[in-house]
């Protein structure tokens, strides 16, 4: 999944993942020549396709594209090779203003020994689109691994688990909130999962936010205290709708009309009020550059406009209001009876007229 943190729109010429494959060593992913075909929707305004190593993500028109949501892809059925090791992945963005840029920060993907007690560990749904929901945690093991005890702790830093709606164990002392399902770490409480737990599923919930789960393979010495010999890790995505605070609102000269301005994040579309009404029911979550022409309701106003983004799936909002504006008074131009075509610029700051010659 590719995601844009920031709150601007970024313009991307391409994006190139690379992931080594093609020798059985520790640093590659796999045996195989070429990375799996992407799997993805294909209704995305992006183009995702696999060439050996590299992963590249395009508009699917046009020379550029603006990431405003997630970029989801799937690379199913990858080989992965038997020597253990953690395999280096190469972002480089191409971007529209700034050229290519090698992300520098570093992306690994840790291939564990063939006799490490869990094969899998993932969360589904891997990402959430509104906040309160929940997800379930499974695991699969080996033959031997079944034998073992597992403990689950939910990984925040200290500021995020503050959070009313966070009630992982890997925080001591926070209350669980009503509704909410606890995890427990085997060490610390005592109380254990097993392989069947696993294949089961072990739901936990409400997440709130971006929430990484630690899974703990827990092993008892001969005299029976518990001891954790491997971890492995998954990450849930919380992806709710916002609206990034450069939106504007900006009058006519005239006083007429007003032009908007915004950029909504991780949503399906947005919803134009004017004055607690709905004006645009399905309006695009991108109209930062082309901006979103309204003519003011006749009377001195004030009229106020509100943007509402909707998230890509569950109930999830995001609103803006801009301020309040008052329509200007009209501006009356005395003309022939012969008056030609008119043209109005988008933002209303210019008109041209055009008058027939008499005769």
């Amino acid at each position: 999944m590719i995601s844009n943190p920031s709150l601007s729109g970024i313009v991307m010429r391409e994006i190139m993942i690379e992931i080594p494959t093609g020798e059985n060593i520790s640093r590659t992913i796999s045996s195989a020549p070429s990375l799996p075909a992407p799997v993805y929707d294909t209704s995305v305004p992006w183009k995702i396709t696999a060439a050996g190593a590299r992963i590249t993500v395009a508009p699917a028109s046009g020379q550029t594209g603006t990431v405003t949501s997630p970029i989801v892809f799937k690379l199913p059925n990858i080989q992965v090779n038997e020597t253990p090791g953690t395999v280096p992945i190469t972002i480089t963005e191409m971007s529209a203003r700034d050229g290519k840029v090698v992300d520098p920060t570093s992306y690994s993907l840790t291939k564990w020994p063939s006799d490490l007690a869990v094969t899998s560990f993932r969360a589904a749904p891997s990402a959430l689109h509104d906040l309160g929901q929940y997800v379930t945690l499974y695991w699969d093991c080996t033959e031997q691994g079944r034998t073992n005890s597992f403990g689950l702790e939910a990984e925040l830093s200290p500021i995020e688990a503050k959070h009313p709606g966070f009630v992982g164990s890997s925080v001591s002392g926070m209350a669980a909130s009503e509704g909410s399902i606890t995890l427990h770490d085997c060490i610390g409480d005592g109380i254990c999962y097993t392989s069947t737990d696993g294949t089961n599923g072990v739901r936990y919930g409400p997440v709130t936010q971006t929430t990484t789960f630690v899974l703990d393979i827990v092993k008892a010495t001969s005299a029976g205290q518990r001891s954790v010999v491997g971890q492995v890790r998954t990450t849930v995505q919380v992806l709710v709708p916002s609206i990034s605070p450069n939106s504007t609102l900006q009058q006519s000269v005239s006083g007429q009309m007003v032009t908007l301005r915004w950029l909504a994040y991780n949503s399906a579309y947005c919803i134009v009020e004017q004055d607690g009404q709905v004006l645009v029911e399905k309006a695009p979550a991108d109209a930062y550059d082309s901006g979103y022409v309204v003519f003011l309701p006749s009377g001195s106003g004030p009229h106020e406009y509100k943007i509402v983004a909707r998230a890509l799936s569950g109930n999830a909002v995001a609103q803006m209001m801009f301020q309040s504006v008052a329509t200007g008074a009209p501006i009356t131009v005395p003309m022939h009876n012969n008056l030609g075509p008119t043209i109005v610029t988008p933002d209303g700051s210019l008109a041209l007229l055009s008058v027939y010659p008499r005769g």
